[in-house]
Parts: structure tokens; sequence; C-alpha cells
């Protein structure tokens, strides 16, 4: 099963333990109510099922899976006897000696720059070196351990005070702008020592007991949730690498063994995203047979449970290669096809200083990329670097589109061929800087399609999509009524949805439109509730898929949401609900079904932020994407926006904080309910800043490796930043931004890279002159060509770009297309005409023969059948009260005509498709295609429109089901004719054409062939069969 669907089932059982636990509070293994207690009060705001449904996702991709928390459980047991000899006390210990050694030589280097100053050495050193022998004090009493470091940052610092100068010397600012930051970094490494060796030893202690309730439930859980799967016959993807890992890594290794047999060799790419899992199954299958292939600069999947340090470990522990020593060995494949020389020297220019200064990443001399590439083409155009100081996300986006331009008049890719738009991509950190990029791209008149994961669900035919299902499905929701009442499917005004609301305060939004239906006679609501209605029944009886692309047609949303005008292409929509209509297929294919299902499958969708799949088709346009999506691509010429924006660091505030290989650290609480952050949970705390420093200069890595040839750089911080270069460990895992990357690394003195502040200037050219004179001029040619080819070319569907976007039945006929005139825009509102009388309040005018039939029709559409048959006046008296027809309207009725025609045999054989269950369907609005050929009586336009369809809607009065299962249509008509067979005859042909359109719309919607019409006169009493 899909892991939305695994989720809908997980979510269910979690509840269902939950409330068990609480009823049996642990059955006394564990105590319930005070690891919820402890759940909630740390994590405000979040429900307790997604907490424990978090901690039981974070093991699925672990050996020991629920087992780990038991581990944690003995590591917290151990600490609290040593807590020096942890693993906590370690990240604790090297955290705080990196930073006490980035500040000794950060005053080192001050010292040095200043110590010819006699003022200073006399006036201000003194102090400056107090800082480093507290310092020097501090590093060794972290390196004694946790009770020597506690005394120690108890104490208050041995600091000199400076002596006055006079004057303003140069040192001055820069002193007490030292001593400002050393105070406050030492200040930061004391709060990690708050709590005395004996609290410590009480907080491990209850992070262990909450550990063992974590593991105790989670066992549960886990049996509940593998029982219902087993009921179902279902796995997900976790099970199918458990269940691996249980045949392959555990017992005696005989199917390990047997399955190794079979394969002469293993070779496996991308091994930086493997998890411990794979690993395992991947090292018990290989027979020092095994080659894996992978970068650890390119891991950025560890959300999804990956892990880079296991590669980096075979890296550590195999030694290069030499093609003699037959063990294990390291290949560095550093050469780099896809980059540009300046791209290459850039990225290794950055990343030398990111991962060479000791941080996050192993970095060796062949981890530098070699560029592999031969290229003909003569210029190197070095990486633009461009900074905007109190700018804004909107600005970057413009320098973007500046420049995109600017490529597209005049550059050129590596094989001479000009940049096209589908060859240049705008990577974003976000879903919402590529939002902002996407929008200012379109009001510069740029074509282009973000495809980033949030625009999909995001996208207003979407969301109007899944608002009508879950309207359908339950209309007391009402949120998503309101938006489908709002929406062109209903077409309520914001007034009408107040005054509906006003006239029932209470209850949901669907009773309130059931009682102004009732009460007032709303027409409009009467028929929302009714077609509502019969799509739930609809709904009920077919595939969701089938019924949802059903539900468009009929519901014109294909039509609707093509002529939205605001900017996105309206194949981008129509794809983005083809897209909608293939996940419901998928999902119709696997274990659930129903529509309630398919809605709460989107529902998961939406709240796990997952894409369905990217629908729009980038071809011909700039591609905007996030760097995560645009892992494994190439593109001539990248654009990477938004670099001073912020890391997310939300990982590192959570109250729980998990890691395999250090443990669980909690945010537990004391006797009073106070909550605590105590050493593990500190030491947790820096592990996952770290390894979110390492994920983010990776993914920095990737997005400047994805391009060819032209790479841009931008960012838009508060404040100019100083380009400083020399970076240490200690500057990267200080870095808060993609920005910071690049002011640690660079100096600022460019050669691969141009370094610019604020906007371009608009006739600077930032692209690489493309050779001499006479290159130029050719290009010029070139493109005089070009134009000359594009404005004498004649369209070969001109014919078809003729069709209207959709034509009423009733205006249709052989030669329609052959015309120029209105009717290629039948539509001029772009909706279906509902049927309007004449104003009867007029009684000056003698009401004639089509005013009677108008209201007669009228009335067909609004009675109900059975009250109709018992008395007709009465009935017609009940609409005028629903306010369905006017009272004037109803004095025109023929009552005559309309008795007669329930004493019928045709509604005879209507009564009985009602009676029996069958299909029966009045005032059906519909959308049908065409054979657009069939609408021209031109030989050579016909030919031309050959295979093209004509968009038709219309009404239908009636069509239901028959005894013998084939389906007929009924159209009513108060036409004056004769009762003569040529009368007869001549009548029938008028509408013969008309009919002919129906029954075509009906086959398709009914899945039927056996589909005929009548036409049934009022004034004769009697139906005609075509």
């Amino acid at each position: 099963i899909t892991p939305e669907e695994s989720g809908m089932i997980k979510r269910r059982v979690m509840n269902d333990v939950i409330d068990a636990a609480y009823e049996d509070g642990g059955g006394g293994v564990y105590d319930a109510a005070e690891l919820f207690e402890t759940f909630e009060k740390t994590r405000p705001g979040e429900a307790l099922t997604d907490v424990l449904l978090e901690l039981y996702d974070e093991v699925t991709s672990y050996p020991e899976f629920i087992g780990f928390y038991d581990v944690c459980r003995g590591k917290c047991e151990a600490a609290a006897e040593d807590f020096t000899s942890s693993e906590y006390y370690a990240y604790i210990r090297e955290d705080g000696l990196r930073r006490t050694g980035a500040m000794l030589n950060r005053i080192s280097e001050f010292d040095a720059e200043f110590c010819d100053d006699e003022s200073y050495c006399a006036k201000y050193r003194p102090k400056i070196l107090s800082y480093e022998t507290h310092l020097r004090r501090a590093a060794a009493a972290l390196r004694g351990g946790y009770a020597d470091a506690y005394a120690f940052f108890r104490e208050d610092p041995d600091i000199t005070a400076f002596s006055r100068v006079s004057g303003d010397p140069p040192f001055k600012a820069p002193a007490k702008k030292l001593c400002a930051e050393l105070d406050k970094r030492i200040s930061a490494i004391a709060d990690g020592f708050s709590f005395s060796p004996d609290d410590t030893a009480m907080i491990c202690r209850d992070t262990a007991a909450l550990c063992g309730g974590i593991y105790e439930f989670l066992r549960r859980f886990d049996e509940a949730f593998s029982a219902e799967k087993l009921e179902a016959a279902v796995i997900d993807f976790s099970d199918m690498e458990r269940i691996a890992y249980r045949l392959i890594c555990e017992g005696d290794g005989s199917v390990a063994q047997r399955l190794a047999e079979k394969y002469d060799e293993l070779y496996i790419d991308e091994y930086q995203d493997v998890n411990a899992i794979q690993d395992a199954i991947f090292a018990a299958l290989g027979r020092n047979n095994r080659f894996m292939v992978g970068d650890v600069k390119q891991s950025i999947y560890s959300f999804r449970g990956s892990d880079p340090t296991i590669f980096s470990a075979y890296r550590k522990i195999f030694k290069p290669y030499d093609g003699e020593d037959p063990g294990p060995s390291v290949i560095f494949l550093s050469e780099n096809f896809r980059c540009g020389k300046p791209v290459i020297d850039f990225t290794n220019e950055v990343f030398a200083g990111v991962f060479g200064s000791g941080g996050p990443v192993p970095y060796e001399a062949g981890d530098a990329l070699v560029c592999g590439k031969k290229c003909d083409a003569p210029e190197d155009v070095p990486v633009q670097v461009r900074i905007f100081p109190g700018g804004t996300a909107e600005d970057e986006a413009r320098y973007a589109a500046n420049e995109i331009k600017k490529l597209l008049r005049c550059g050129r890719k590596d094989d001479g061929n000009r940049i096209t738009p589908s060859d240049i991509a705008v990577l974003c950190r976000s879903g919402d800087t590529c939002a902002i990029a996407e929008k200012v791209f379109t009001e510069a008149g740029l074509g282009c399609v973000n495809t980033s994961d949030k625009s999909f669900f995001d996208s207003a035919e979407v969301l109007l999509a899944v608002s009508l299902l879950s309207a359908i499905d339950n209309p007391v929701r009402d949120v998503p009524l309101a938006a489908v009442m709002k929406s062109p499917v209903f077409g309520f005004s914001l007034d009408e949805l107040a005054r509906i609301r006003l006239h029932t305060p209470d209850g949901p939004l669907i009773d309130a439109v059931r009682a102004y239906a009732s009460d007032e006679g709303d027409a409009k609501c009467a028929q929302m509730l009714s077609r509502l209605d019969r799509f739930r029944y609809l709904s009920r009886t077919s595939r969701v898929d089938k019924f949802i692309r059903r539900l468009f047609k009929e519901t014109s949303l294909y039509a609707a949401i093509c002529s939205e005008d605001d900017g996105v292409p309206p194949e981008d929509r129509r794809a983005n609900l083809e897209t909608l209509c293939e996940l419901a297929r998928d999902y119709e294919s696997g274990s659930f079904k129903g529509l309630y299902g398919f809605v709460s499958y989107c529902a998961e969708l939406i709240a796990q932020q997952r894409s369905s799949g990217v629908a729009a088709d980038p071809s011909g346009r700039v591609t905007v994407q996030t760097i995560h999506g645009s892992k494994g691509l190439e593109y001539p010429a990248v654009f990477v926006l938004g670099c001073d924006r912020k890391f997310n660091s939300e990982h590192s505030k959570k109250s729980i904080i998990a890691d395999r290989k250090l443990g669980l650290g909690i945010r537990v609480k004391d006797a009073d309910g106070a909550v605590r952050v105590g050493p593990v949970y500190r030491a947790a705390v820096i592990k996952r800043n770290n390894d979110g420093v390492r994920d983010e200069a990776c993914l920095f890595y990737v997005a400047l490796t994805r391009a060819k040839k032209y790479l841009y750089v931008s960012a838009s911080p508060k404040n100019e930043p100083e380009f400083r270069g020399g970076a240490t460990a200690d500057d990267v895992y200080n870095c808060r931004s993609f920005l910071d990357f690049l002011t640690v690394s660079l100096d600022g003195s460019g050669g691969s890279y141009a370094l610019g502040f604020g906007p371009a200037d608009e006739e600077e050219e930032t692209i690489a002159a493309s050779g001499t004179a006479v290159e130029t001029a050719a290009a010029d040619q070139e493109r005089f060509e070009e134009l000359k080819r594009i404005y004498e070319y004649e369209y070969p569907y001109a014919e078809a770009a003729r069709l209207p976007k959709k034509a009423s039945v009733s205006s249709l006929y052989p030669s329609f297309l052959d015309d120029d005139g209105d009717h290629f825009d039948p539509f001029a509102d772009d909706e279906v005409k509902p049927l309007i009388l004449p104003d009867y309040a007029e009684r000056e005018k003698e009401a004639d023969a089509a005013a009677r039939g108008t209201a007669t029709h009228l009335f067909m559409q609004f009675c109900d059948f059975d009250s109709a048959k018992t008395d007709a006046r009465a009935e017609a008296d009940r609409l005028v009260k629903m306010k369905f027809i006017k009272q004037d309207a109803k004095e025109l009725i023929r009552y005559d005509e309309v008795e007669k025609f329930f004493d019928s045999p045709l509604y005879g054989r209507m009564r009985a498709a009602v009676d029996s269950g069958r299909l029966f369907c009045r005032e059906y609005r519909f959308n049908a295609e065409l054979d657009a050929a069939d609408f021209t009586e031109d030989e050579e336009r016909k030919k031309a429109l050959s295979g093209e369809k004509l968009l038709v809607q219309g009404v239908i009065d009636c069509f239901f089901e028959e005894e013998d299962g084939s389906i007929t249509v009924v159209d009513y008509k108060t036409d004056r004719i004769g009762y003569s067979a040529e009368s007869v005859s001549g009548f029938a042909d008028r509408h013969r054409r008309q009919l002919h359109y129906y029954t075509t719309a009906v086959k398709s919607i009914a899945c039927k062939e056996n589909v005929s019409a009548e036409l049934y006169s009022f004034c004769i009493g009697r139906s005609v069969r075509l």
C-alpha cells in the first residue's frame, strides 16, 4: 500500500491504542497518563497522536526498530551512573572545545594585529589575555569531565577590566566588540552546565523512564497496527524492508548465503542515501563483490531516513585503490563532465572552505571536482554572485528575469545553439520563494512552470475539485461546501452566502442551505441540494476515478477552470485535473475503495505536503523548482535565488529529538511540573544542529552543480555582508544561510566568479561576449532569418483555432462553422442560460402562445411528479409558495395539457423506471464533445477539422432507463401543431437534429449505446418517437 494509505490505517489504530492506554493506564507496565501528560506539556499545540506517530515513523528505518527506545533507556540509565563517560557528554564536550578553540584563535589574531601598539599593550591587552586564560581553563575543565566543567562555569570569570585610554585609538572599538562577542559565547557554553551532577543524574533517570514508556506503548501499537495490516493482507514499504532484514540479516545466515550465491557482483548507486537496514542487507548479500557509488556531498535526504555517515565510514576504513591490494578500496571519481570550468572552480572554492575546514562532511583532495568536459566554446563565463543589501525576494526574481532575457537574446549552449527557455532553471530552497519567482516572471512576460512540490494541491483547480468531492462525500463540512458554492460550479455570490447564513446562524452550512430553500423557496439552493444528492448517489455506484471524470464533465469544471485569466496556462490546469483523476485511478487499484476513502487519502497527502506528481509540462518554458526537486537534473543555465534565507531550525526546537547514534533527548519535567532542558536534551540539540548544517551544505552543493555553463547566485540580506574567507569548522557550524557559506569561504576577490552588489545596470551584459564582430554579425543574420520564418509561418491548424470554446445545442446546424458571425461566441457570459420567463406583471400585454408554452415548460422543470399527477393546480400553488415560479406564470400554465401528460403511456414508463430504481434524470445539464467536421459543409474545412472536437452543452429535459435496459431521451415541446401525420412528421423533423445531439451525449453519460429519443408534444398530448 502507498504511504498515504498506510498513514490512514496508522492514524486510526494509533487513536484506538491511545484510548485503550487511557483506559488501562498502561497495564501496570508503564504509566500511560504520565507519559501522555509529558508529551502534551512539552509539545503544546500538537496532537498527541501526531507526536506518537512521529516517534514510530522515526525508527522504521532502524534495524533495532522499536527496540531503539529500549536501547535509549539503557543509555540514559548508564548516563545517570557516569554522565562524563556517556555519548551525551562527548557531544557537549566536543562542542564546547570547538567553541573555545575558535575564540582562542580569534583572540590570537586580534592580539597579533595590535601587539605593536604600546597603548594597546598597556591598557587593553591585559583584559584580552585574561579572556585567553579563562578559555584555556574552560577547555581543561571540559576535558576533565562534567563535574569539573559544572564547577568551573558556576564560578565568576576572572576577567581584567580595561584601563582608560585617551582619544579614539584604532584598537578601542574592535576590542570592545570582541569582548562583547566573547562574553556572549562563553555564556552560551555555560548554559549547558546549568544542572549539578546530581540533578543531571536525576534527569537521566527520568528520561530513561520516559524512554521505557515510549518503548512499551509503541510495542503495543505496532502489534495492533501489524494485526490490522495482516487482516487487510497489505504491507507498506517499511514492512518490506524489515521483513527482508529479518530474513537476510537475522538467523543462521542461510537465506543470505543462498541469495548471495545468485549474484556475481553487486552495484549500488547513490549509496550516500541508504539507511542502516538497507546497508545491512547489502552487506549480508555481498561477498567482497560490492561496488558502492556515492557522493556524501550530495546527501540531501536525511529527512527521509538516509544516513550519509554509513558511506563516510566506508571511505574512512577503506584504503585508496592501488591495483594490487585485494582488500576493500576507495576510487575517487573526481572528473565532472557536466559543469564548465568556472562552475567547477567556484564550487571547489566554496566547498574547500565549507567541507575542507574540518566541517560537517569529510573532505579530501580527491573530493575536489576536476573539469572533464571537452567544450568547443571559446569563452569561460564566470559565475555571477549578486547581492541586494536591504532588498527582497522580488528584487532577486526581477534580476533573474532580466538576466534570463539577456540569455535568450545572446546566450549559447556548449554546442553553439541558442539558449531556450527550457534550458534555464531557477532553484529555490522553499516553495514560497518559487511562488514569488513564478509571479515575477509571469508579470515580466516570461513563460515559466513551477514544479515545486507544493504546487499541485495548492493549485486553485485541484483545491476546488477536492472541495467538491469533500462536499459530495460529507456536506456537513462547512469549508469545502462554502468553497464549492462560491465557485463556478454553483455560482453563489458572497452576498447570497451571507443571506443564507444569516437566515440560519447556527449549525452546519448545509442545514442553513436546506432551511433557506424550504423557508424562502430559493430555487438556486434547491437545485444545488438536488445536484449534490444526485452526485452522492452516483459516487456510490461507480469507481472513484470514473465518477470524478463524469463529475468534471457534468459540472463543466474543465471549461470553468480553463477560462480563468490569472496567468496560469489552461493546459496546466487541465493537466492538474487529469493528474487528480489518475491519482483516483491508482487509489482504486489498491486496497481501498470509495469516495470517502479517496477524500481521506487526499487529506493525508495534503497533511504530509506530498505531491501527486508534476502535472505541468515545462517544455518551452523556464523551470522554477526547489533544490530537492532538481537532484539528478542538469541545465545549461541555473539561477539559485534566496541564498540569504535562514535555514529551517524547527528540527532542533522539538521537545523530543531522536537520533540513532546518540539516543533520545526529551525536555523532562521536575517535581513541580516545570520543563527542564537538561544535558541529555542539550546534547541531542547540538547533534541535530550540526547535522542540519551538514544537510544544508549538501543541498547548496547540489544546487551549484546543476549548472552546465551559466550559474547565477543571488541573495538579499538586510545588510551588506563581509566576504572574509578562511573558514574554520566553527565558522561553518555557525552558518545559518547559503550566503553564510559564501562569506566564510570566499574573500570577494573574484576569479571564477564576479561579485556584484545592488541592482544590475539595465544595459550591463553579464553574459560573456560570444566571439568576434563577424560572429556577432552572423548571429544577427541568423536571428533575422529566424524572425522572418516566424512571421511568414502559416499555422496549419487555423481552422481548429477558430472553433468556439463551447456552443449550445440549440444553436447548432450542419453549416454552423461555415458562417462568420456571432456563433463563435454563443455564450457571452460563459454559462448555461437558465429559463427566464417574461415579466408577467405587464398584464396589459396579452399572454401569447410562447409565454404559455414557457410557463408550462417551467412547471415541468420543477414540479413533483407524484403531486402533479394527483392535483396539478395544487402543485403549481406549492411551486409559487416555494418561489420556483411566479404567480403570473402559474396562471398561464395549460393544466389540461399537463394532466394529459401524467395520464400518458410515456409517463407510465418514466414512473416505472423511478419505482424500480432504474436510471432516471430530469433537467440534466451536460457537456459533450462532438466531431467538429459534422458542422461544416465546406469540404476543405471538413478535412482540416478532421479529428477535432467541438464542446457542446445543453440541458436535457429527461432521460431514463427502460425495462429492457435501453435509454430513452425525452424532450418536452409546447409547439402548436396539428394532429395530421404530415404535421407530426414535420414537427419531428424540426427537432430531429437537436435530439440526435442529446442522444450522443447520453450515450457517453450512461455508458450505453442503445439510446433512443422521443418528443412529447403537449399540444397533441402524445409522444413522437424519432
